[in-house]
């Protein structure tokens, strides 16, 4: 009320509270979360006189980002192991130079990001590296604090840097310059002939993307003095992470706040057993080693339909089999039937209002039988023999 009655004529600035801001942890200042332009020294006249840890970090445009990146790991706003509540325990528990360790790190001075080796105790340990885990991790320590990752792949970046996003996107780019030279190019008056295919070497060209982007993220770490350890975390106290790494040795990190950022897995099916060579989850069928003749796709949404059209692209005959009655269900209904006009273009085949019940490899021909019914369960379903 106290603020409200301050800031009578500032409609605009309060509008973008209630919309896009939260309160800070330290001292209730209100610092923008996504509009940082609203944290400027005009914008702060009339608002409660805030204590100078806070007016640094609001000034600073990053604590309220942190604290709702530790909120949305942990489930709602008022999880006490968010980055911004960290943050705040740092510095009561510097003592009297608090403020001013945490005004240099909000400020962008780091001096106290390198407190201590992951065998000490840390402010925040976060468990998973991926697109969630890595910017908590860095701007916790461009905060100031004491901050450990755990991540158990071997390399940072998640799912998204290393089987998703971007490996789809590079192979996405190979296929769609293949097609255009194979089919195309003729439309524009350039003639080409004898155009191959060397998957080994696509697959290569991938695998750079991964890396450079994945050692970026390293280097990173290594410019914001983020302890690194690999290997799969489990919580095993209030304030214990236990780190197994690939050679089964074990590593114990102590910490005062951890998050949790593990990501997901990929959804197993009934009758359908996974082996990453013939019948692929996405991560797999971004490393087939050839071309398949023919391959059924699981499911019309986005990811399905993406894979499925790197490899049509190159050369396979794809059928889409979708539960639903139409594809990407949640996409907007014109787009979506521009998007499934460019890819019967493409190629692809759908199959609506079906699901697939079984899918077993046959280990004398290499095939896959895979077994397709009605959505409705009333039977009548049929068997095809497809590579992948």
């Amino acid at each position: 009320a106290r603020w409200r009655r301050r800031r009578a004529g500032g409609t605009a600035t309060r509008g973008a509270r209630d919309a896009h801001g939260v309160l800070c942890a330290g001292c209730l200042h209100f610092a923008s979360a996504r509009l940082p332009s609203l944290c400027s020294p005009a914008a702060l006249r009339g608002f409660p006189r805030p204590c100078a840890i806070s007016k640094a970090m609001a000034m600073a445009g990053v604590v309220c980002r942190l604290g709702l990146l530790g909120s949305r790991c942990l489930g709602g706003p008022g999880a006490a192991v968010g980055a911004a509540a960290a943050a705040t325990a740092a510095g009561a528990s510097l003592g009297g130079r608090g403020s001013q360790a945490l005004r240099l790190g909000a400020l962008g001075a780091r001096g106290f990001a390198a407190k201590g080796g992951s065998n000490d105790m840390q402010d925040v340990v976060i468990v998973g590296g991926g697109p969630g885990g890595y910017v908590a991790a860095i701007k916790a320590a461009q905060l100031g604090l004491a901050t450990t990752c755990v991540e158990g792949r071997g390399a940072l970046g998640g799912t998204c840097l290393n089987v998703g996003c971007i490996p789809s996107k590079a192979l996405l780019n190979s296929s769609h310059k293949y097609e255009e030279a194979s089919k195309h190019f003729g439309g524009y008056g350039i003639e080409v002939s004898g155009v191959q295919i060397d998957v080994k070497k696509m697959m290569q060209q991938k695998e750079k993307a991964i890396v450079g982007l994945t050692k970026g993220i390293e280097g990173l770490f290594k410019k914001n003095k983020v302890n690194y350890v690999q290997g799969w975390g489990k919580v095993t106290g209030a304030n214990e992470v236990t780190v197994t790494a690939a050679d089964g040795s074990e590593q114990k990190v102590e910490a005062k706040n951890i998050i949790i950022a593990t990501g997901s897995e990929v959804t197993p099916l009934p009758g359908i057993d996974i082996d990453e060579e013939k019948v692929v989850s996405s991560t797999g069928a971004l490393s087939l080693s050839e071309v398949p003749s023919k391959m059924v796709v699981v499911g019309g949404g986005i990811i399905g339909l993406e894979l499925g059209s790197v490899w049509s692209r190159l050369g396979a005959e794809v059928e889409v089999v979708e539960f639903a009655d139409r594809i990407v269900p949640s996409m907007d209904s014109d787009v979506r039937k521009q998007f499934e006009r460019v890819l019967k273009k493409q190629g692809l085949k759908f199959r609506l209002k079906s699901k697939v019940t079984s899918a077993t490899t046959d280990k004398k021909s290499g095939k896959v039988q895979v077994t397709i019914e009605p959505a409705s369960g009333d039977g009548g379903g049929e068997t095809t023999e497809v590579d992948a």
